[in-house]
């Protein structure tokens, strides 16, 4: 019988990130500058007083080569390696565990996420007394959807920065905001009104994700448009991570025209940057451009080794008529269920949502009660939902939907559901205006 359990953080704040990293991690913002930003004001030259324009160019935002940003981490990141084995290991294995998860960020390396943790396991260990590190292994646990552990580590960390200053209030409070949307964002729906004005890139989107859970696109984008004029730094992966925010954004709207612009934007600024390549792909392969998703799926799982993207090729080849299209697919399941087997509830979601999407309702609606049983998120339970009516699972289908109406959000993706369950559980007196 399927139950649904109470909500593990009743109260929240529920605002959903959408799905950001593709991988299966917590969606994670940079950094935020503690400081508070400047309020956005046109620049002669490159917007009006008007209408602010995005994405920006990086003629007009310019920041470090993507190229040579990356070069310069990866230098980073073997230099530590030898430090670490050679003299101050306890700080050194910190930065490496922190270099490590950056780069993962960007080239979506499951070896880097591995190896970042479990220096953040030994830096706690070696340095309990130090806030960072635990804020840090908090990260890295909820990337690997780790939640409850991930809430402990940064109670540790937030019960230690009270006698020190080493996490910044401002950055504890976004990662426990990103903990709580994974695990139960979207179940109330937010209030826009009197808010004080974002400071930082994540609290735009924060704020435009608000409005995307409101079913207010146009809101967000601009919101999202404004907070690319506060960006003052030469790092590229920010200014790449908010364009590929709002890229999703009008994905999730129906929009692949206009989302592939963000996605070429951020492609452009940061090539290696993987969010960037594989949306690209996705956004190519809703518009019909099959050779060029083709490309760029192909690209971006030789990078990553992710099969996701190895069943997005496959999507692609099958629109070109290419008879490998279906020993491609069939690898992509055998390498997905390697994945989910290695590191399962990283992969619950991701994996419901990939065979769901292939066909396969009845083992998609099992991960998805899988993962159900970690987070309770709207995005989670509308998923559930589409793969129980799939099965013919109506009583599950329409439980799930009826909670997911009662909570207020309207975010596109429960709009369609409504669509896809009104003549299922019409006659159940489930449905909501």
């Amino acid at each position: 019988m399927f139950m649904l359990k109470k909500l593990i953080l009743p109260g929240v704040v529920a605002v959903i990130v959408y799905a950001v990293d593709v991988a299966g991690a917590v969606p994670t913002a940079p950094e935020p500058a503690p400081a508070p930003a400047p309020t956005p004001t046109p620049t002669p030259g490159y917007f009006s007083e008007t209408e602010m324009l995005a994405p920006l160019t990086l003629a007009q935002v310019p920041t470090t080569d993507g190229r040579l940003y990356l070069n310069n981490l990866d230098a980073t990141i073997s230099n530590l390696q030898g430090l670490v084995s050679s003299r101050a290991p306890d700080l050194m294995m910190l930065q490496l565990s922190r270099s490590l998860y950056n780069r993962f960020r960007i080239v979506g390396s499951m070896a880097d996420m591995e190896q970042a943790r479990a220096l953040a396991e030994q830096a706690v260990r070696a340095m309990p007394m130090q806030s960072d590190t635990w804020l840090l292994l908090a990260k890295l646990q909820a990337s690997f959807h780790e939640f409850a552990p991930a809430l402990e580590s940064l109670q540790k960390a937030e019960e230690l920065d009270v006698h020190a200053t080493g996490v910044p209030a401002v950055a504890a409070a976004i990662v426990r905001y990103e903990i709580e949307q994974a695990m139960t964002g979207g179940m109330v729906a937010p209030n826009l009104a009197g808010l004080p004005e974002p400071r930082a890139l994540a609290e735009f989107v924060q704020r435009a994700n608000d409005a995307i859970n409101l079913g207010d696109l146009s809101k967000a984008d601009e919101l999202m448009t404004r907070a690319q004029y506060i960006y003052q730094d030469s790092n590229p992966f920010p200014l790449a991570w908010l364009h590929v925010q709002q890229g999703i954004a009008f994905l999730r709207f129906g929009d692949p025209a206009r989302a592939r612009v963000f996605f070429q934007a951020a492609h452009d600024r940061l090539p290696a940057y993987y969010l960037a390549t594989e949306h690209l792909a996705e956004a190519e392969l809703l518009s019909g451009n099959a050779e060029a998703a083709a490309r760029l799926y192909q690209e971006v799982y030789l990078q990553t080794a992710n099969p996701e993207f190895l069943g997005g090729l496959a999507m692609a080849q099958a629109l070109m008529h290419d008879e490998n299209s279906a020993a491609t697919m069939a690898r992509a399941f055998q390498e997905y269920d390697a994945l989910v087997e290695h590191h399962p509830a990283m992969y619950w979601q991701h994996a419901a949502k990939f065979y769901l999407k292939q066909g396969n309702a009845e083992k998609a609606m099992a991960l998805a009660e899988r993962n159900l049983g970690i987070r309770q998120d709207l995005q989670s339970l509308i998923l559930f939902a589409s793969a129980a009516a799939h099965v013919g699972a109506t009583d599950a289908a329409c439980d799930t939907f009826d909670l997911s109406m009662g909570s207020g959000s309207r975010p596109p993706e429960l709009l369609t559901l409504q669509n896809e369950l009104t003549p299922v559980c019409a006659g159940n007196d489930r449905l909501h205006n």
